[in-house]
């Protein structure tokens, strides 16, 4: 370890400063934000569906009721140490700001674990934008689809 300088105290480097404390942080002067930052259009919705089923679809369940293949298994085996995952449909998770959904992708909740090493910080955001997609999915009425596409659901 004597090889290299120990750096300098209070020096952040190229491209690591993070000045935006709600895209990094998810909230703002201690409240979650209530958005997605950037917004959401196609793209981030695409990405946020890929990005779920490769992270948190084995547990979740690819609707988000917290029946994944994982979770199936542990309660098969019904081994006592297992934590459902939750349901990210639930009214506990809806009434969640998007901030704090952001946070519990990067630094885990329970049994959980972190995803910030893994999961870039826009791709969290694109999971987040994905799950409140789901929440629509499980909570949706007609009266939310637009007229000039309800003759196609009927």
């Amino acid at each position: 370890g004597r090889a290299m300088r120990v750096p300098v105290e209070g020096t952040v480097s190229r491209g690591a400063l993070q000045e935006d404390d709600a895209l990094h942080l998810g909230k703002v002067d201690e409240a979650w934000i209530t958005y997605v930052p950037g917004g959401i259009d196609a793209d981030l919705m695409a990405r946020g569906r890929e990005r779920y089923q490769v992270f948190c679809a084995a547990c979740h369940g690819a609707t988000g009721s917290g029946d994944g293949m994982v979770s199936r298994r542990a309660a098969n085996l019904a081994e006592g140490t297992w934590v459902t995952p939750s349901d990210l449909t639930a009214a506990v998770t809806l009434d969640r700001p998007e901030g704090e959904l952001f946070d519990f992708i990067s630094h885990g909740i329970r049994k959980m674990p972190a995803y910030d090493a893994q999961i870039p910080i826009a791709d969290r955001w694109a999971i987040v934008g994905y799950v409140r997609a789901l929440q629509r999915r499980a909570h949706g009425q007609l009266a939310d689809v637009p007229d000039n596409l309800r003759a196609e659901i009927k």
